[in-house]
């Protein structure tokens, strides 16, 4: 579980891998039902930390149903940079709306996320670029979580759209993602070890202390989850 949910965190997914995954429940990746519905009653309520956060949310220009698009465009990239603004911008614009959508149940800004990952969808050819093994897992990583909080959630979006989208991810986003994993020169091979702690309840209701060592590969951990591992 932790590693299926460190892949999703890390790497970049997209909706026809996770359908395959065992046991995987839609929506998932960054948001489950559970804590939509938990963003929803922490709204409700006012106050807190979880009404602040939804606040802040709200005045990003980027969560606004009226966002303007900025792409679609066929080819974006980075080093050199190719209409690199218009992927990061309508990235979160598309992702902001979706979860405008998922808290509030707003049609118009589940029809702005699915105008973005329409247009996107039906235009983008290739993420190119010596970073483009970078630019794809951190713009892609939105989109995906954009078209996984509408497809299921009841946003209007058709089966053929999202077929289209889910097509996208495999043809324009993923390539980048496998030159990334056979150049790793590209990126490097350095690692990251960090270790942490944290107080479980165990089976008689008392806390252990759980000790994780976390090695992380950055440059894999963008595009194969090989690139990280939990030791217990």
């Amino acid at each position: 579980m932790i590693s299926r949910f460190l892949w999703a965190v890390l790497a970049f997914g997209f909706v026809a891998i996770c359908s395959a995954a065992e046991g995987f429940i839609h929506p998932g990746l960054l948001h489950s039902r559970e804590d939509i519905a938990r963003m929803k009653a922490g709204v409700a309520r006012g106050g807190g930390a979880i009404h602040d956060g939804f606040e802040m949310l709200v005045k990003s220009p980027y969560s606004k149903a009226d966002y303007r698009m900025r792409g679609p465009v066929e080819e974006w990239g980075r080093a050199p940079n190719i209409n690199t603004g218009q992927a990061l911008e309508d990235a979160m614009g598309a992702y902001q709306n979706a979860l405008m959508w998922a808290i509030t149940g707003r049609k118009p800004h589940a029809a702005k996320a699915i105008e973005i990952l329409n247009a996107w969808a039906g235009r983008l050819k290739k993420v190119s670029g010596i970073d483009g093994v970078l630019a794809s897992g951190l713009q892609g990583f939105k989109f995906v979580n954009a078209a996984e909080l509408i497809r299921y959630t009841d946003a209007g979006w058709t089966e053929a759209e999202a077929r289209r989208c889910e097509a996208s991810f495999k043809n324009a986003w993923l390539p980048g993602q496998a030159h990334g994993l056979h150049h790793p020169s590209d990126q490097g091979d350095a690692s990251l070890e960090l270790t942490f702690e944290y107080k479980a309840p165990s089976a008689d209701g008392a806390e252990k202390a759980i000790r994780v060592f976390l090695l992380v590969n950055p440059w894999l951990s963008y595009s194969c989850s090989i690139g990280a591992r939990f030791l217990l």
